[in-house]
């Protein structure tokens, strides 16, 4: 299987050149940090097709091997707004995204957001999305119309 390998980077970008999703580890918090060369092994993902339709997708880590087992997964039983998720091999464990093209109110290119597909809650839509301490979280956003787009979390996708 040919998969395509991608940074994540947090957006709005946050500090010159912004901060990109970065594994620390299996059972660790995914964080967020400068784009470093001597990370290129933890902050490299792959989208690995989740489930039928073809927009649903697992975020793993993109690894020499290609088995793209670690993926993002809550870091309890269930996905709670606020909290880390973390990197698991537990493929059953992935929390599966709904990955689609966003349009940024900052016009940013390669713009997306990753939505959970079963959030388990009426009235949300459940985003991966950042905290001030630079983990990757999952924030609630009320289903409204009209929303606000600048409140929406999204990631910039650069391929590699």
């Amino acid at each position: 299987m040919s998969v395509a390998r991608y940074t994540l980077r947090a957006s709005p970008a946050v500090g010159i050149g912004g901060m990109y999703a970065t594994a620390e580890g299996l059972g660790e918090p995914v964080r967020t940090a400068a784009l470093d060369p001597s990370l290129v092994d933890q902050q490299n993902w792959a989208m690995i097709p989740g489930s039928i339709p073809e927009d649903k997708y697992r975020v793993c880590l993109y690894n020499s091997e290609n088995n793209f087992s670690s993926g993002w997964t809550p870091l309890g039983e269930t996905i709670v707004p606020d909290q880390p998720l973390v990197l698991t091999d537990d493929y059953n464990r992935h929390i599966v995204w709904y990955l689609k093209k966003f349009d940024a109110p900052d016009g940013v290119a390669n713009a997306y957001t990753l939505t959970a597909a079963d959030p388990g809650i009426i009235g949300a839509t459940f985003y991966a999305a950042t905290n001030e301490q630079g983990l990757v979280v999952v924030k609630a956003i009320p289903v409204i119309p009209d929303i606000d787009p600048s409140i929406i979390p999204y990631w910039v996708l650069e391929r590699h």
